[in-house]
């Protein structure tokens, strides 16, 4: 904003009151006198012999390090002054002779007639920057500034908004008190600089300080103050001083006072402050005066560009004069006021321009009312008015998630050859990150660049590759597809030129980093975040992805006492995570007791709400916590948690999960009236059972089962009673399960085992997929052969991927063990099952689809409870299929031969090794030492059989063993040992591997 006076108002108070002196007119005639003849100068300085602490240049101390100025260069500048110009040699000699005093002749006891020469040249080249750098150059010297320099670098600071030096200018300025008194000019030319500068706080306290000195600062200078001000939308400030303007001038005419306040209402729309305007505004009605029709009709565009509908349609009925000003809309209907407004303002008389459609449109693409959107681009070109790329970028806004609207829109923007703008680039963009569709994200940043290259504007590119928004989008895209590198090469960009990534785009390059197994990085850039300017800390703390991807990476690091330490953050700091994180994080903190985390999780009530949904209560974390007091047998605080959330959180309907576990809870504690109660209470709640529901009925009848084999042991008297009492119970817990089910033939069971395939298959029927804890409670129902096959026919008809989920579950239970149970009750109860068992092993470890644990794990079970020679035969249809074994899965072949135990062991040896041989298998280290190691072993125990493993273990490790020297193989040999008794026979080794 410029520092020019309205004329109207420099006309009316130059008449009220007088004008500040011009310091251009004072510094003039000082130059004027200095430059005069010999006489005339020395009269000159007598006369301000006051101000100017001076003795004559000729005879100027020197010292050994400075030097006068030379008399041929004061001369120059005694002949720039009387003939001064801004350009020209005469200007470039005067401006090379200031360069050099500046850095040859400035020292703390130089005169203060040549450091007020210096400031007075500097002021004759019309460089008001030079005179605030002549000062600055002085003050570092210690030189005391005389009172012109003093008022011509005030003056200068006035001109270049340089508030600081200015004051500085009036610190010195009253330290010089035995010179000048504090002087109107320099206080009033302070203002001014702060008016530049845009600094109304310090131009407010100059007003306060010259009162205190006494000084009557001018209407124009308090009026700068207003202006300041209102630039700066302070409106407290403006009313303020608006009523100290008043008490200062109280003689002021009524219509002087009008003028002034129409202009600063104009200066108000001028600066988008609509606050002041109609402060303003207010002011001219109280005291009778005529507010234009179109000053309300700038006024009401004024209030639709800021998006302040409601506002603009109070001016509108004040301009219409209607009898009741209109009742705003709620906040999630404010469109009513734009589509209101819209229809009035046509219906009056009055212009819609097309800053106000854009407005409009603004407020209905953020809104995503594509409809309307779409609707006012129509009637805008049916009233003359042609839509810009401003208007563009805001309909693409409106499309929201929609893809193909957005496209067309955007294909419509460029066919009509309006100018590139960012705006409408970055709305392209955002609907495809809307849409959550990760590609076109993609896609579209590749269009987007391709627009900006074609249009030729290398400023554009440059501003293109450096908007914060645009490369925020692109680096989010990266981070959901999991391009970690090119993730965090955008992110590093940003930081490199200087960009602030918006909290999306920290969260996923934390998660990006994490992924990359560089979780400090992403806690470091987590502390960093708190540090970053512009980002702001409550923000940080009500932003959740940033707090979950913190933890995840503090998960990934197993950094224990990291993750304690963000728990304490986010209890104490309140910090916002999502209801799964704090799910996991409850999992994790196993040292804080359940009672604890409980209370500590109950206070934060945002994780219990529902968004968008506010009397919805959620039970995620509740599940969690109760999850962790199930698992601990803890029946007192899994109570107390649901009498909590019922009391405390008003959650009045648990979900399926509530209920299965308190389920799961009662069947551990084997407490079958509370089994029966709850299986009533999620009856009447209508929650659909889940496989967790399944598991605790499986858990119960596994439990009533063994309790009645307990009880056949006993050989007591009440045997009967009590094995009648688990068949009431068994019965009961088949009717709760048919009616949770809705299957009544549940209830027709024959034996335990029966009832848990009814369970089974209903829970098939129902869509669960196979369940490892499910079938490992059912393998131990299982009684006889037929049991057992049934285990295997699920397993048999269930794709690959539900195999492999049977080992990453929640659960303790469902791990590797339950293959090891599985194969185990294959051999016992039936050798026909073997096959069956053999076939699986296959199946899971030559899978395209299997997992390395998957394949480990099954194999692992196999070879342990299977016979060696259906080990070798395993391994040798696994061979044939050309599946080749990890190194740990051969080691796994290699010891179920049993070398070294029984005789037939060397004979399966020789067998695996011939497979190994057949295959070319690769022998890797860890077979290598389980070899070395039973053949240790072997020669200890048995000399004689071991020569035979030696040839097979020679023959086997050739390959692996090359390159090594004796004593390396010694000392590795030795390591492995570790002073054991096998030590003794390593010499025996090595010479029979011939090292």
């Amino acid at each position: 904003m410029s520092m020019r006076r309205s004329n109207r108002v420099g006309r009316t108070l130059r008449q009220a009151l007088r004008s500040p002196p011009s310091l251009r007119r004072q510094g003039s005639h000082a130059n004027r006198l200095l430059l005069a003849p010999a006489s005339s100068s020395q009269s000159f300085l007598r006369r301000h012999s006051a101000s100017i602490s001076l003795r004559p240049l000729s005879t100027s101390a020197s010292t050994s390090t400075h030097e006068p100025v030379p008399r041929d260069d004061f001369e120059t500048l005694k002949a720039f002054l009387m003939q001064p110009a801004t350009e020209g040699d005469s200007a470039a000699a005067a401006r090379s002779i200031l360069a050099q005093m500046m850095q040859r002749h400035v020292y703390a006891s130089m005169s203060g007639q040549e450091s007020a020469v210096m400031s007075m040249v500097a002021d004759a080249l019309d460089d008001p920057a030079l005179v605030v750098h002549v000062y600055l150059a002085l003050r570092r010297a210690g030189v005391e500034p005389t009172p012109v320099t003093l008022e011509l670098t005030a003056e200068a600071c006035a001109r270049v908004g340089d508030w600081d030096s200015v004051r500085d200018v009036i610190d010195e300025m009253h330290r010089a008190v035995d010179l000048m008194h504090p002087s109107l000019e320099i206080y009033e030319n302070a203002v001014r600089a702060c008016r530049t500068a845009q600094r109304w706080m310090q131009g407010k306290q100059l007003l306060a300080e010259m009162r205190q000195y006494g000084l009557e600062a001018s209407p124009e200078i308090h009026l700068e103050v207003i202006e300041t001000t209102v630039a700066c939308k302070e409106i407290t400030a403006t009313t303020q001083l608006f009523q100290d303007f008043l008490a200062a001038f109280p003689y002021l005419e009524s219509d002087e006072v009008l003028e002034v306040l129409e202009d600063l209402r104009h200066l108000a729309v001028e600066q988008e402050a609509l606050p002041h305007a109609v402060f303003f505004r207010d002011q001219i009605v109280a005291r009778q005066g005529e507010v234009s029709a179109g000053a309300y009709e700038a006024m009401i565009h004024l209030a639709a560009r800021l998006g302040r509908w409601h506002e603009a349609r109070v001016l509108f009925a004040q301009l219409t004069r209607a009898r009741t000003l209109p009742i705003a809309p709620p906040s999630h209907q404010y469109t009513r006021d734009v589509d209101q407004l819209l229809h009035d303002l046509p219906e009056h008389g009055l212009a819609v321009p097309l800053a106000v459609f854009n407005a409009a449109l603004r407020a209905f693409g953020g809104t995503t009312q594509r409809a309307k959107a779409e609707a006012l681009l129509v009637e805008m070109r049916a009233r003359g008015v042609q839509p810009d790329s401003t208007s563009f970028a805001a309909l693409l806004c409106s499309c929201g998630s929609d893809l193909d609207a957005s496209q067309q829109h955007f294909d419509e923007w460029r066919a009509s050859g309006l100018p590139v703008t960012l705006d409408v680039l970055h709305a392209y963009v955002l609907a495809a990150s809307r849409a959550k569709a990760w590609n076109t994200v993609l896609d579209r940043f590749a269009m987007a660049q391709d627009v900006v290259k074609s249009s030729g504007d290398s400023a554009l590119s440059q501003a293109f590759a450096r908007d914060a928004r645009i490369q925020s989008l692109l680096a989010v895209a990266h981070g959901h597809l999991g391009n970690d590198d090119e993730m965090l090469h955008v992110f590093t960009t940003m930081k490199v030129h200087g960009l602030v990534p918006n909290l999306y785009v920290y969260a996923a390059a934390m998660t990006a980093y994490t992924r990359k197994g560089q979780w400090r990085h992403a806690l470091m850039l987590f502390d960093h975040t708190w540090h970053e300017e512009g980002l702001s800390r409550e923000r940080l703390t009500r932003f959740p992805l940033l707090w979950d991807a913190a933890i995840e990476a503090a998960i990934a690091g197993d950094d224990t006492e990291r993750l304690r330490a963000l728990y304490s953050q986010v209890i104490t700091r309140q910090g916002e995570i999502r209801p799964h994180t704090a799910a996991l994080l409850i999992a994790h903190m196993r040292d804080v007791p359940t009672e604890t985390i409980w209370s500590a999780f109950r206070s934060l009530s945002y994780l219990h709400n529902v968004q968008f949904h506010a009397p919805k209560r959620s039970v995620r974390v509740v599940n969690a916590v109760l999850l962790r007091a199930v698992c601990e047998g803890n029946t007192f605080v899994a109570e107390k948690i649901l009498q909590d959330a019922h009391t405390e959180l008003g959650i009045r309907q648990y979900n399926a999960m509530t209920y299965s576990l308190m389920l799961d809870l009662y069947a551990r504690q084997g407490q079958h009236t509370k089994f029966l109660h709850w299986c009533d209470e999620m009856e009447r709640s209508g929650s659909s059972c889940s496989v967790f529901t399944v598991r605790a009925l499986l858990r119960r009848l596994r439990g009533l089962v063994q309790v009645n084999e307990e009880t056949d042991g006993d050989g007591e008297d009440d045997t009967d009673a009590e094995s009648n009492v688990v068949e009431e119970e068994m019965r009961t817990l088949a009717e709760r399960a048919a009616r949770l089910l809705r299957a009544d033939d549940i209830e027709a069971f024959a034996d335990p085992a029966d009832l848990a395939r009814r369970l089974l298959r209903v829970a098939a029927q129902r869509g669960q997929s196979l369940d490892g804890v499910c079938l490992d409670h059912y393998l131990a129902l299982c009684t006889s052969a037929g049991d057992l096959a049934f285990a295997f026919d699920c397993l048999d008809s269930a794709p690959t991927e539900s195999l492999a989920r049977l080992l990453d579950d929640d659960d303790a239970n469902a791990d590797a063990a339950f293959f090891h149970s599985l194969f185990a009750a294959a051999a016992d109860l039936s050798p026909a099952l073997e096959r069956r068992a053999r076939d699986l092993a296959l199946r899971c470890a030559t899978s395209s689809e299997r997992g390395a644990v998957l394949s480990r794990a099954v194999l692992t079970a196999f070879c342990a409870t299977q016979p060696p020679a259906a080990a070798v035969e395993l391994l040798q249809a696994l061979v044939e299929l050309d599946y080749e074994p990890e190194d740990d899965e051969l080691v796994v072949f290699l010891a179920s031969t049993g070398v070294g135990e029984t005789s037939d062991g060397v004979a399966r040896l020789r067998d695996v090794g011939d497979l190994i041989v057949q295959a070319e298998l690769d022998i890797g280290h860890a077979s290598t030492t389980f070899l070395l190691q039973a053949s240790l072993s072997l020669l200890r125990r048995s000399p004689t059989d071991a020569a035979e493993v030696l040839d097979l273990v020679t023959a086997l490790l050739s390959d692996a063993l090359d390159g090594s020297s004796r004593d390396q193989l010694r000392a590795f040999l030795e390591t492995m040992t570790g002073g054991s008794p096998d030590a003794l026979f390593i010499d025996q080794l090595l010479a029979r591997l011939r090292l």
